[in-house]
């Protein structure tokens, strides 16, 4: 049974990861150990079972097959425009699971043997391993920092952002939208931009409501540089 039949469609999904971002409690025990969906707003990776369940649960989905693991909907989350990223191999600490997601964040997990999935269908064994890039940097803090630059948000980072923003842009100073969950939907921005050599640390980020963060990459003048 497809996420189309059960009811789960984009901003079913989209919603249901805006509300796993706001869990101060999350119950762990139906966290993936391996299988996480990168969120197409922000960057960051979240635990792919547990946001399909929270997606039923906010969607109160009838007849959810019984057993189900994230692999039953591969095709469907890439063909709603989100990109996957599978790990190889057991958690490095069962039952506890990898520092990612719900769990936290440590970037040198993502030096596991692993396959990303991208929305197109796409494939790339190892995506983010040092090999993939032509420069070689020393040390594993450097690499972490490459890795995240390059392809993820430390979702700790994008979380305390928007916390201290208390729901208003820091740009305009409007509140955002509310959101399904009943938070005010805000986007984290990067003041000098990654690709500009800007870093992914709390000083170089604001949070911007989808007006003014669309202002800063497409407009004609930038508050932020």
């Amino acid at each position: 049974m497809s996420l189309e039949m059960l009811g789960i469609g984009r901003r079913e999904l989209q919603d249901a990861l805006e509300a796993v971002k706001q869990m101060a409690s999350p119950q762990l025990s139906k966290a993936s150990k391996n299988t996480y969906l990168l969120c197409p707003v922000d960057e960051t990776l979240w635990d792919l079972k547990f946001v399909i369940s929270t997606a039923f649960e906010l969607n109160r989905t009838q007849n959810v097959p019984s057993g189900w693991v994230t692999d039953s909907f591969q095709q469907d989350i890439s063909a709603l425009g989100f990109a996957q990223l599978k790990f190889l191999i057991d958690a490095k600490h069962p039952p506890k699971g990898r520092m990612l997601g719900i769990r936290g964040f440590d970037a040198t997990e993502l030096f596991a043997p692993h396959l990303v999935i991208f929305p197109n269908g796409d494939e790339a064994a190892d995506f983010l391993s040092p090999d993939k890039s032509n420069d070689k940097p020393a040390g594993n803090a450097s690499r972490s920092e490459r890795l995240i630059n390059g392809f993820v948000r430390n979702q700790t980072l994008v979380a305390q952002v928007k916390k201290a923003a208390k729901g208003r842009c820091d740009r305009c100073g409007h509140r955002g939208f509310k959101t399904a969950t009943g938070e005010r939907y805000l986007e984290v921005h990067h003041k000098v931009w990654l690709s500009e050599g800007g870093k992914d640390e709390a000083e170089n980020l604001v949070a911007l409501c989808a007006v003014c963060h669309a202002k800063e990459h497409f407009g004609c003048k930038r508050a932020y540089r």
